[in-house]
């Protein structure tokens, strides 16, 4: 009787939907590199059946029962795909064992097995009887697939017939060792907040490094890729949200990325040339396909005229800037961190655009924004200068959009000292031996030709330079150092000094001493 049931399903399988398009692929147990992956969303079909996790090596097991089976009770693994999303497609690497009329059935379904159409049998009972299926691990024996499908679930079943049915220790028993589901969902994302920020300005041309915030939801898989378009083309793609690492493909969660998310994009405008320009935002789930987006925004960028108005002095000029905290217009800032300038723009009222202007200490540099703001309702702002080499500063203000020039504040200067580093192998050397004396130099920025620095002993109560040695274009430097006998059981004081000139736009530095001792 059952035997006829089975059949007369099996024929039902070609009635089966096709798959779906807005897919995407995560893995259970195991991921394709045998890293650890989840098993949420699988369950026990019945508790005198616990599952016994030993993923990823060991794999989902369910199986041998604690307790005697009456006839159709049934044991196994239940696997329900998240909510908002159906399975379209797998590939399951299963292994069962069976025992004393225990039969297995694997379902496309997570439950009501009774109604469920079955696509794998195996019995005891059966003719020729069937007492295993699989090989064990992820193996091409335990492989089966599943497509053209469009369902809730798998149902991977053991169940008794005819009773009484119990395990002899070992069977019957189940195992799950990876499970590749192709998840189907067909939800876009969408908006929660209406997007902004001064990249979608239309009231005036835009200058500098702009913004767009934007917060939005999905029901699936989650939020996935941010994409800033520009005229028609995508300059800018961004992770949303990693969470925690799990919203990176291969996907080891069933929802992998954050349903919920806000973020920022920064864009340089200075890219672009200068005339109006299309603006979109565009975010996706983890299918890459469903999306949302907002836009196009038409703006104008100005950026290549950003010239300070020569007619005004320092004394007609609306803008006054000034460092934080300090009075004159220059300032030292070790290791090129960030420092703030301050100030007001005379006459202007809240919301205003301001830009800060720098330009390197290089000969042949040229000057452009490098951050921009907008003032308070008293005219007053902050800027924060990034991080990098000495430079000249100006804030910016275009008194009218149309306006070619802007008027700048009095010039800043901005020195920050060369960095190096300094390593000597070895730090003990013979009479009559010598040294390598290595290192490079921090911060970027090197000529082409490389940069000439300075190896400097102290001796005499002075630092003295011994020689001389020009770095390749990546800042790094190597040379040797021979100490002759009469050094024998001195111990000398080594660094490097790194001139200014006029390719190199760092101040006058030197690296930390160090002390070697000739034996």
């Amino acid at each position: 009787m059952r035997i006829a049931v089975l059949g007369t399903l099996l024929a039902l399988l070609a009635c089966a939907p096709a798959a779906a398009d807005d897919t995407y692929t995560v893995y259970y147990c195991r991921g394709p590199a045998g890293q650890a992956a989840s098993v949420d969303g699988f369950t026990a079909i019945s508790g005198k059946a616990l599952l016994a996790n030993a993923c990823p090596g060991g794999g989902l097991s369910s199986g041998p029962p604690a307790l005697p089976f009456e006839s159709l009770e049934g044991m196994g693994i239940s696997y329900r795909a998240p909510a908002s999303t159906r399975l379209v497609s797998y590939t399951l690497y299963r292994t069962v064992s069976l025992n004393n009329y225990f039969n297995w059935t694997r379902f496309n379904a997570p439950d009501n097995f009774g109604q469920a159409t079955p696509v794998e049998y195996c019995w005891t009972m059966g003719s020729p009887p069937c007492s295993s299926l699989g090989g064990g691990g992820v193996t091409a024996a335990s492989r089966v697939t599943g497509s053209g499908l469009d369902t809730a679930g798998l149902g991977l079943y053991v169940d008794c017939n005819p009773a009484p049915c119990s395990g002899n220790g070992a069977q019957p028993k189940v195992t799950m060792s990876r499970l590749d589901a192709v998840l189907a969902d067909r939800l876009d994302p969408v908006f929660t907040g209406t997007p902004s920020g001064d990249l979608l300005d239309t009231a005036q041309p835009l200058t500098g490094v702009r913004t767009l915030s934007y917060s939005a939801s999905d029901a699936g898989g989650g939020l996935y890729q941010a994409i800033l378009e520009v005229d028609g083309a995508p300059p800018l793609t961004r992770l949303i949200d990693d969470n925690g690492g799990r919203c990176r493909e291969p996907f080891l969660y069933p929802v992998p990325c954050k349903s919920a998310a806000s973020g920022t994009l920064s864009f340089d405008t200075g890219a672009l040339p200068d005339g109006q320009h299309s603006i979109r935002l565009v975010l996706t789930d983890v299918t890459k396909t469903n999306a949302v987006s907002f836009g196009p925004v038409q703006v104008t960028t100005s950026n290549q005229s950003a010239r300070c108005d020569p007619s005004l002095t320092t004394r007609t000029t609306p803008v006054a800037a000034s460092f934080r905290g300090r009075k004159r217009p220059f300032l030292t800032r070790h290791g090129g961190r960030g420092v703030r300038v301050v100030g007001r723009v005379t006459g202007a009222g809240a919301g205003t655009p301001v830009l800060l202007l720098a330009r390197e200490a290089r000969t042949g540099a040229r000057g452009g924004p490098v951050a921009q703001t907008t003032t308070a309702a008293d005219g007053s702002f902050t800027l924060l200068v990034p991080p990098g080499p000495s430079r000249t500063l100006r804030v910016a203000y275009r008194t009218a959009p149309t306006n070619p020039l802007v008027a700048c504040s009095r010039a800043l200067k901005l020195r920050v000292p060369a960095r190096v580093t300094l390593h000597l192998r070895p730090s003990i050397v013979r009479a009559g031996h010598s040294v390598r004396i290595f290192g490079r130099l921090r911060g970027g920025h090197v000529p082409r030709r490389g940069k000439l620095v300075a190896l400097q002993a102290f001796e005499r109560g002075r630092w003295q330079t011994f020689t001389t040695v020009r770095t390749n274009r990546h800042g790094s430097f190597s040379k040797r150092r021979g100490f002759s006998f009469t050094a024998a059981g001195r111990t000398f004081r080594l660094r490097v000094q790194v001139r200014p000139d006029a390719s190199y736009p760092f101040a006058l530095g030197y690296s930390r001493a160090v002390r070697i001792h000739v034996r």
